[in-house]
């Protein structure tokens, strides 16, 4: 018993300082300049998410056809938090694809799907890697 909870006191270092992504509801912030914005992004479990930073694009298929919109990021007042802006068409399939960056260095990546209700922030789909054309494709399907 004393051996594993050495090894788990010996691994806890590991994983502090995790980055992850988080999104948020822009309605939960009183924050002014979250007004309007699809989505609210976030840097967690890193030791400074002042550091992060993020970029998105609304990524769709219109009549058959791949689109790219850039998004804006709107730095908030809490450290590491954005808010994600921008015009969704109406027509076609749509997600937001987001890359995170950590201190100048690549940290991960998420993809959102976009319904009639709007951004579906539950569903959010990170990953450690950077997405690929083919992560895009399939979550368009």
């Amino acid at each position: 018993m004393q051996r594993t909870a050495l090894v788990l006191a010996l691994a806890m270092p590991l994983f502090a300082g995790l980055f992850s992504i988080e999104f948020g509801n822009p309605d939960a912030t009183s924050d002014p300049n979250a007004k309007g914005a699809l989505t609210l992004v976030r840097a967690t479990g890193c030791h400074d998410p002042a550091k992060a930073s993020f970029v998105a694009t609304a990524e769709g298929k219109v009549d058959g056809k791949r689109k790219s919109i850039p998004l804006e990021m709107t730095k908030l007042t809490a450290p590491g938090l954005y808010a994600i802006k921008g015009n969704l068409p109406a027509d076609g399939k749509w997600v937001i694809a987001v890359a995170a960056n950590w201190d100048g260095n690549f940290a991960g990546s998420a993809i959102l799907p976009v319904s009639s209700k709007g951004v579906e922030r539950y569903s959010a789909k990170t990953v450690h890697n950077k997405l690929t054309p083919s992560d895009i494709s399939e979550a368009l399907k």
